[in-house]
């Protein structure tokens, strides 16, 4: 039966008031635990955003459908499906559903080992969903007519043209109603304006890397002639090889205030006192190593990117002017060796772009023992590659590896029994998994002994970086250290009465600079065969790389120069990312200058024109032939 314009106006209406109610019990049904926690951020403005947002989605359906009750049911199963998610973002991860996890859904896919706890509800829901779909594809009644559809369809053309033509006109006036915050608290952000209106208004007006001002081909020109000029190192004497051993959540307990029955680390401490050491600023806690990663490798930072992004899916997708790549053009072999799967985080595009030659994975190969949970090669079997690496091919060798035994989730027994075990009786029901993360470390840090042992031993001068990537994501592990940070720090307001989730959350919005200290400073120790460097220095993860490079003969290209400089006058430069808000280091006015021109080359060289690209090519920095 075919509505007509009376009728479909009546429906219309009905449907639009139907959709407010639905949005109303829908949140308070499936998201009522993050109402709980965040009721008093809750904005009058967010049901008005989330029924108009819907309104949207159920418009798209019935010009999709061409049945205003079909439209209606699809979108109550969105919209259900759309809270769930959210809910376990939100409980789970401290931030909200985005526009870009359907980027990131391999990712999801791939990590089996968080997924397979979920195996019964996404069962119950794709089941759920296929009923569904059959039970809507048999309705007939309240059906819209080709003429209506067509007027609907041109609207929404309309709508969208005049959205994707005044991009930057409707972003600027949406920030002075306080909707388009890119830099605020997720979650109170979508408890203001809604959760649904944020990921519909992502998809519309998504966001772009901003150019900074002045860039262009010629500034470009001048900023490489100005650090190209008078500052280059001798290419001439050794090339030692260069390991860098970057450690899945490597943290160290004792530092973190916690009480054990032994140290579990003590290679990695006794190395720490001879030899060059400090701690790293990680952009992120608790997971997106690749983030870390990107920083360490690529000289960049996340202090000009988008702190939800994952720049190998998001933004490598051309090559850099990298550290690998660094490395390449001095003729070293540049290695990369992982133990999981190298579908995670684009690897296999963001790797050669960064300039690494040879990319492999020891996961499925005979020689590799797996860890004690049984889920990756252990560190000995990429302790062992390692070495073969070094031994079989020409040298010399720049090797990234990355060893994941200390990865969550730290609730499997096997090492329940260990000795090792934690002394403070405050962790209750997490007792366990501190237990097992401690315990996790300890096998690393044997490994660090076997790694360092074997190239103590060998006539080739060698560097080995040894890091974590960033803290693991237990919360009463975190909470410890920041109350550990909170006592180093002398007396802060912080209310008595806080578990260890609300404490963590009230530390990272009240009190971001201890926060940062806390959690984003991982350890790390640069041992060389050759060199009696023992200074101790706290640095950013993407200006790391220069303590290397202070030990290897090599002539430094425009960008390095520029990374250098900051080095030496910032070493503290990055972005610390987290899920509360933006805590940015403070740039002092001298250095300004410094720091926008990084900013360009970043630009340039991710988002830009290319021209240093262009000029690397086209000068005498061009990638020897071997």
């Amino acid at each position: 039966m075919k509505l007509t314009i009376r009728q479909l106006s009546v429906t219309g209406i009905l449907a639009l008031i139907s959709l407010a109610l639905l949005v109303a019990i829908s949140y308070e049904l499936l998201m009522g635990n993050v109402f709980d926690h965040a009721r008093g951020f809750l904005a009058p403005r967010f049901w008005v955003h989330e029924t108009l947002a819907l309104t949207l989605v159920f418009i798209s359906l019935v010009i999709l459908t061409g049945n205003l009750l079909k439209a209606w049911l699809y979108s109550l199963l969105l919209l259900c499906l759309f809270l769930m998610i959210n809910n376990e973002k939100v409980m789970v991860f401290e931030t909200i559903f985005m526009p870009a996890d359907f980027i990131y859904m391999t990712e999801a896919i791939l990590a089996w080992d968080a997924l397979k706890s979920y195996w019964l509800p996404l069962t119950a829901v794709t089941t759920l969903l296929v009923v569904w779909i059959y039970f809507c594809a048999k309705i007939s009644v309240l059906s819209v007519s080709n003429k209506h559809r067509w007027v609907l369809l041109a609207m929404c053309c309309v709508l969208l043209v005049t959205v994707r033509v005044f991009d930057d006109e409707l972003k600027k006036k949406l920030r002075s109603y306080q909707f388009k915050e890119t830099d605020s608290h997720m979650i109170r952000h979508a408890m203001k304006n809604g959760f649904l209106s944020v990921f519909v208004l992502n998809v519309l007006l998504p966001e772009k890397a901003i150019e900074p001002p002045g860039y262009s081909a010629s500034t470009m020109n001048a900023l490489i002639e100005k650090y190209t000029s008078g500052h280059s190192k001798s290419t001439n004497g050794n090339k030692p090889d260069v390991i860098i051993f970057f450690i899945e959540a490597f943290t160290d307990p004792l530092q973190s205030g916690l009480k054990t029955t032994q140290d579990p680390i003590p290679h990695f401490r006794h190395l720490s006192t001879m030899h060059a050491s400090g701690h790293t600023l990680a952009p992120v806690i608790g997971g997106r190593s690749a983030n870390s990663e990107f920083e360490l490798l690529s000289g960049m930072s996340m202090r000009f990117l988008n702190r939800f992004s994952i720049p190998y899916i998001d933004h490598l997708n051309r090559p850099i002017d990298g550290l690998p790549q660094m490395f390449r053009r001095l003729g070293y072999q540049t290695h990369a060796i992982h133990v999981a799967s190298l579908a995670f985080f684009n690897y296999l595009t963001a790797y050669p772009n960064l300039g690494f030659e040879f990319i492999s994975t020891i996961r499925n190969h005979p020689d590799s023992q797996l860890d004690v949970a049984r889920r990756f090669p252990d560190e000995d079997s990429l302790v062992n590659r390692i070495i073969a690496t070094t031994e079989q091919h020409n040298g010399p060798h720049f090797i990234f590896a990355f060893p994941n035994s200390t990865h969550g989730f730290w609730d499997y027994p096997q090492y329940l029994e260990s000795d090792l075990d934690v002394i403070d009786p405050n962790f209750g029901h997490a007792r366990d998994a501190v237990k097992t993360y401690i315990n996790a470390l300890q096998k690393a840090d044997l490994a660090i002994h076997k790694l360092i042992t074997h190239y103590a031993q060998v006539d080739r001068e060698t560097i080995v970086l040894i890091l974590g990537d960033h803290y693991p994501n237990i919360i009463p592990y975190l909470s410890n250290n920041l109350k550990h940070q909170k006592n180093l720090n002398g007396p802060l307001q912080v209310p008595d009465d806080l578990n260890d989730l609300d404490f963590y959350k009230y530390m990272r919005t009240h009190h971001p600079e201890v926060f940062h200290v806390a959690l984003h400073k991982v350890p790390y120790v640069m041992w060389t065969n050759f060199s009696n460097d023992a200074e101790q220095l706290d640095v950013s993860m993407n200006l790391l790389h220069q303590r290397i490079l202070q030990a290897v003969p090599a002539q430094r290209s425009p960008f390095q120069q520029l990374n250098h400089q900051l080095f030496n006058q910032m070493p503290e430069f990055s972005i610390v990312v987290n899920h509360a808000g933006l805590f940015q280091m403070n740039v002092p006015d001298q250095l300004r200058e410094l720091v926008d021109d990084f900013q360009l080359f970043q630009y340039d060289m991710l988002h830009g024109d290319n021209h240093y690209a262009e000029w690397l090519a086209n000068s005498s920095w061009q990638e020897p032939a071997r």
